[in-house]
């Protein structure tokens, strides 16, 4: 029930922000400001999202073909059993004749990744780990940011908080690591 209440009032607290956020002429201004540049503002911040997932998905496809391991036909059909479709046929979990799949997986605390910061280019496992999430952030930025530049005033605070948020938080991290 504890979670319950804790989501309810984010919630609340989200909604004030987002009415309350109409009645600040500070953020009026800046929501005058991106309507009257929104064209070139929507342009960046797409580009930056759509260079993000290329570089994440790039390296992704890229680094599972490279040096990702062969999957068995049990992995295969495991893979596409946890994928939900809502609206598909039955029959598309089913497969027939030979299956092919690779695939990569890494894990590593905040502590190994810090450690990894000077030399990352020299040693494979940290280039992949790092373009990777490079690119899962450039991706990220792009799309708060593009978000942001559509959506109404009381949306850019939400987003613009959110984004400060967390670049805190893993900044915090990086730096307790």
């Amino acid at each position: 029930m504890k979670g319950f209440w804790q989501w309810f009032a984010t919630l609340v607290l989200a909604l004030i922000v987002i009415i309350g956020a109409n009645s600040v002429p500070a953020l009026k201004r800046i929501d005058a400001i991106t309507d009257q540049h929104r064209r070139p503002l929507v342009a960046i911040t797409l580009s930056i999202t759509i260079v993000g997932w290329l570089i994440f998905m790039g390296s992704l496809i890229y680094y599972s073909v490279k040096g990702g391991r062969a999957l068995s036909t049990e992995e295969v059909e495991e893979t596409a059993r946890q994928a939900k479709y809502r609206n598909a046929p039955f029959s598309v979990y089913r497969f027939r004749g030979k299956t092919w799949g690779k695939g990569f997986d890494d894990s590593f605390s905040f502590a190994e990744a810090k450690r990894a910061g000077k030399g990352w280019w020299k040693d494979p496992r940290w280039r992949r780990n790092l373009v990777v999430g490079g690119g899962a952030l450039i991706m990220g930025f792009g799309l708060f940011g593009l978000l942001g530049v559509l959506g109404p005033v009381g949306t850019k605070v939400l987003l613009g908080a959110a984004m400060l948020y967390a670049a805190v938080r893993l900044t915090r991290a990086f730096m307790r690591a």
